[in-house]
């Protein structure tokens, strides 16, 4: 654990706004920060709920929507050298509902929280192709029911030969909730900063609205029952249709009676006709006629039978 240096600068409340947050947190439930005042932490998009994480990796779910926090150097007008700087980034940690960010109690056991807890600093292009350095939390999650807040620290490493880390900021975000598996109202559809930083190559996973799958779901049924009463034609067992080889004409097996019976097919169409005695085959006690002339029967000389 790092611990924090000491600063006296005072905090300043930032409440959330309409824009890439979700407008479902009212304005009570407050972000704070406090730290360095010309590097300042902004909360670009708030975690509004969550599925507590418990059970198999497989199925846990991370906070929704993935927290995302900007760093703004106000040193160099928007453009600063820090949103690519290796020596920067953010840790997180859960608080309850009532932590006092200027006695920092109560605190929660470093247990409660699972997935990457920590995050680099990213040089990204937001909605409105505005160029930031962002920290980005998209695989977070809660393994305790209950109201919650997230608290996200700032350090930076220095280059000496000993590295050590210095607080830079702090972030406390709004109350989100962590709900049972049963009572979890669902994954929300993916916001548009967050499939704007993943277009970008960041590492989230983006989602439809659940809305939609269940409308598309639902209108299955309706679509078969109509197939139904529009009636299917049976799957033919055998072709009916009549094929030609060689120019002689072919019918289906269904169409076929045994064999030796007499069938469709005329005298006019047999394939092959004999000048001398007839040869046969016993084949499964029918009698079939074989040719005595013809290019595959010169110097043929049947097969003597007892």
């Amino acid at each position: 654990m790092v611990a924090l240096m000491q600063h006296g600068h005072a905090s300043a409340d930032h409440y959330l706004g309409l824009g890439d947050l979700k407008s479902e947190v009212d304005d009570q439930q407050q972000v704070k920060t406090h730290g360095d005042p010309d590097r300042q932490l902004t909360l670009r998009q708030a975690p509004l709920h969550a599925r507590v994480a418990l059970g198999k990796e497989k199925d846990r779910k991370p906070i929704d929507p993935p927290p995302i926090v900007q760093l703004i150097d106000k040193r160099t007008g928007g453009r600063s050298s820090l949103y690519d700087s290796p020596y920067l980034f953010m840790s997180s940690s859960l608080v309850p509902e009532n932590y006092d960010e200027q006695t920092m109690r109560p605190e929660l056991p470093s247990t409660y929280l699972t997935g990457s807890l920590a995050s680099s600093i990213h040089r990204l292009r937001d909605t409105t192709n505005s160029e930031g350095g962002f920290f980005v939390f998209g695989d977070l999650s809660v393994k305790q029911e209950g109201r919650f807040r997230l608290r996200f620290t700032l350090y930076e490493r220095d280059d000496s030969s000993i590295p050590s880390f210095r607080f830079v900021s702090e972030l406390i975000t709004n109350i989100f909730t962590v709900y049972s598996a049963k009572n979890f109202p669902g994954m929300t559809e993916s916001t548009y900063l967050t499939r704007t930083f993943s277009d970008q190559g960041v590492k989230l996973r983006l989602r439809k609205d659940s809305r939609t799958i269940n409308t598309r779901k639902r209108s299955r049924p309706g679509a078969d029952s109509t197939e139904a009463l529009l009636g299917r034609q049976p799957k033919r067992l055998s072709y009916e249709r009549t094929t030609s080889f060689g120019g002689y004409d072919s019918v289906g097996l269904d169409q076929m009676g045994a064999v030796g019976e007499s069938s469709g097919l005329g005298p006019a169409q047999q394939p092959y006709t004999t000048t001398g005695p007839a040869m046969t085959s016993v084949n499964h006690g029918s009698i079939l006629p074989l040719p005595t002339s013809g290019y595959y029967l010169q110097n043929f000389t049947p097969p003597s039978y007892y």
